[in-house]
């Protein structure tokens, strides 16, 4: 039988969500403690793990490295807000999409890093 407040304390079951960033920005968010906001004001991830970054923009250095930052979204998803976003569509069928965690100005703070890997040519 399950009980009233095992329902209560049950969050909702995010996944893991994977953000992409240069290593030069890989190295900001360690150092500073927390993923920045960016111009739109979310953070931008996504559940794709395999994301193709070949077209990823690296700051005007073709050489530097991808990093793909795995979150915890079930423990996001307990204090901040993720919502959906899709870049466009055909027909029913979304051409790019994306999870945006709502976080204020604050940021995320470094907390709900699971792990960290760096991409070499569009691999891990």
């Amino acid at each position: 039988m399950i009980k009233l407040i095992d329902l209560l304390n049950e969050g909702k079951q995010v996944g893991t969500l994977y953000h992409f960033t240069t290593l030069r920005g890989a190295t900001g968010i360690l150092t500073s403690g927390k993923i920045n906001i960016n111009e739109d004001g979310v953070i931008s991830a996504t559940r794709d793990k395999n994301l193709n970054t070949a077209e990823f923009d690296t700051e005007g250095d073709p050489d530097e490295n991808i990093v793909r930052i795995d979150l915890d979204g079930n423990k996001i998803s307990n204090n901040y807000k993720i919502q959906p976003y899709s870049f466009g569509h055909i027909g029913k069928e979304n051409l790019e999409f994306e999870e945006q965690i709502i976080t204020g100005k604050e940021g995320l703070p470094i907390k709900y890093i699971t792990n960290i890997k760096i991409m070499v040519n569009n691999e891990i």
